[in-house]
């Protein structure tokens, strides 16, 4: 199964990633906040950029300062844009086998990125746990079982 997100320990400034991207724009960085109890999307530094917060530097994250001290609270991972295909083909143009594997390479991303995807309580909606919901899935599953 293909990697596709890094949970890291922070206190640092450097944060590699292993998993291919095909445009920066598809990294995705956040950091979690203690205080607030919430995950921070963090925004990249581009052209030239440094009010920002991070840039990417060959395979690594490089934030503008040290992120907190803690345990698994900087989260890298790959969310490829799959709104419009990489490589777009028009009639009597000719098909290169490039076009045909950015498009099949994006594709591969996005199916990875789904099966690897982990759920956090930030993903879930209020009312889409509750008490009576574990209480009859657990009653319906002994049932089939």
């Amino acid at each position: 199964m293909a990697t596709t997100e890094h949970f890291r320990n922070g206190g640092g400034t450097t944060f590699p990633f292993v998993f291919p991207i095909l445009a920066n724009s598809d990294l995705k960085v956040e950091v979690y906040n203690a205080t607030t109890g919430l995950w921070e999307l963090k925004t990249e530094n581009t052209s030239g950029q440094t009010d920002n917060d991070y840039s990417i530097i060959n395979t690594n994250v490089v934030f503008n300062s040290a992120t907190p001290s803690g345990t698994g609270n900087v989260h890298t991972y790959r969310q490829t844009n799959v709104d419009n295909p990489a490589a777009v083909f028009a009639a009597g143009s000719s098909i290169r086998a490039v076009d045909l594997n950015d498009n099949q390479t994006q594709v591969l991303y996005s199916t990875q990125e789904a099966a690897d995807q982990v759920v956090r309580e930030d993903d879930l909606g209020l009312a889409s746990v509750t008490s009576a919901k574990i209480a009859t899935d657990a009653v319906d599953s002994t049932a089939l079982g």
